[in-house]
Formats: C-alpha cells, sequence, structure tokens
C-alpha cells in the first residue's frame, strides 16, 4: 500500500502531462496591418504604414530590384501600386519568420476639388513560390488641403 501512495503523484504528472502536437509551418504567407499613421495628413504629406509577416517558410522578398512583390492599393484608385521588398530571410533556407515590415506612402495628395478626402490601404504580399498572403484593409486617413 505504501508503494502505491508514492506512485500517485508520479501517474498524476504523467496523466497531466500532454504531448505537445508538431506545428507544420504554412507556407502562405499571412499579412497583418499594425497601424497606420496619422490618421488625418495635409496634402502631400507621408503616412507610415506598419504592418507584420508571417510565413512558415520564409521565402518573402526576393534579391532582384526589378521584381516587384508587395501590393498596396489606393481606395481611390482602380490599380494597386506594387513595390520591391528585399529577402526577409536567406534566399536558401527554409525558416520560419515573423517580421515587422514599415513601409513609408508619400505625398498625398487630394484627387477632387473638395477641401479633405478619405483613404484606406488594401496590402497583400507574394512569397517567392507565387503564395499570395490574405489581403488587409487599412482603418480611414483623411488628407485635407
Amino acid at each position: 500500500m505504501k508503494k502505491n501512495i508514492y506512485l500517485l503523484p508520479f501517474l498524476l504528472i504523467i496523466a497531466c502531462a500532454k504531448k505537445e502536437d508538431k506545428i507544420t509551418p504554412d507556407p502562405k504567407p499571412k499579412l497583418n496591418i499594425l497601424s497606420v499613421t496619422p490618421a488625418a495628413v495635409g496634402q502631400f504629406q507621408p503616412v507610415t504604414l506598419k504592418i507584420e509577416v508571417t510565413d512558415g517558410d520564409g521565402d518573402i522578398g526576393q534579391e532582384n530590384p526589378d521584381e516587384k512583390t508587395l501590393s498596396i492599393k489606393d481606395s481611390r484608385l482602380p490599380e494597386a501600386d506594387m513595390y520591391h521588398v528585399q529577402p526577409l530571410a536567406p534566399p536558401d533556407t527554409k525558416v520560419a519568420i515573423k517580421v515587422p515590415l514599415t513601409i513609408e506612402i508619400p505625398n498625398l495628395f487630394l484627387f477632387g476639388n473638395g477641401n479633405s478626402e478619405q483613404v484606406s490601404f488594401s496590402v497583400k504580399i507574394k512569397d517567392r513560390s507565387g503564395n499570395w498572403s490574405n489581403e488587409e484593409t487599412s482603418a480611414t486617413i483623411t488628407i485635407t488641403r
């Protein structure tokens, strides 16, 4: 009986212990908008967009500066602008990454004759395997004359 008393705590520890699941990294990138500042800006002033990119195999960014993989669409325009992103992890490795990026959008201006316009930005990124991330839309910014 005394042996069972000493064995009981050990069995409880084993029964409560949980086997950790092996996490398989997702090779498709995921994007999250952290902030867009300032919320109101004068015409011809820049806006800063902070995003976080998560990628299971780290193949975000291109070595060739002519390769454009970051899409930022101004809500007032029909087409997105494309930008170059340099590799965020060494190109010949497969490593999971979670990286913050700061993007400055220069010289916002008014399209119409009014004194202000509202704009938001839709952002997505493509990895070297051709996988697009989810598309996220920023908060609304007011541009004033």
